[in-house]
């Protein structure tokens, strides 16, 4: 046995289950919290926007990175996981409700944020159905696929640049000179 794949445990049940539980708790907790602190200095578009560009480098990096055969590789692997938690956890999954919430006034929030929800748990859908079958199919070359969704993110952040943090949206409301209102 080489020195190199002395260090991992063997894989079973109970080292994924562990080793999951740890990158959540060290990379993506830590990044939600990151994140709570961060946003009222730095802006929720450009935390997003970040947490995009750091979903794709690893899902990139596992897809070039393919199935880890020893130690090394799996350490790196991990490291690649690390950092598509961090970036999610500071960037798009603290912040995807926050722009719901944030971008429609009082009289369009319940529609807005329930169209936003509805998006996500479709797709949540459809992706806990598709990833089974799409990674039997493909094996690692699955990642190729999946990088997509957050250049998409990336690219619609990028075309617009809306920032949520700081801005009255309620205030639209209240505008006169675009709201009629009838007199009884």
């Amino acid at each position: 046995m080489s020195r190199s794949s002395s260090i991992v445990a063997p894989q079973s049940l109970l080292t994924t289950i562990l080793a999951s539980l740890a990158l959540n708790l060290c990379f993506a907790f830590a990044s939600g919290l990151i994140a709570v602190r961060t946003v009222p200095k730095v802006g929720a578009w450009k935390l997003t926007a970040l947490g995009y560009a750091f979903q794709l480098a690893a899902l990139i990096g596992l897809a070039v990175a393919g199935r880890p055969a020893g130690g090394a590789q799996v350490a790196l692997a991990n490291g690649f996981l690390a950092v598509f938690l961090r970036g999610q956890r500071f960037g798009p999954g603290s912040h995807s409700m926050t722009f719901a919430s944030l971008s429609y006034p009082t009289s369009l929030r319940g529609v807005g944020v329930g169209f936003n929800q509805t998006l996500m748990r479709a797709s949540s859908t459809v992706s806990l159905i598709l990833f089974p079958v799409l990674s039997a199919a493909l094996g690692t070359k699955v990642f190729w696929l999946i990088a997509v969704a957050p250049l998409a993110g990336l690219i619609a952040q990028l075309a617009i640049r809306w920032e949520p943090s700081g801005y009255v949206v309620d205030a639209e409301d209240f505008d006169t000179d675009s709201v009629t209102v009838k007199q009884a």
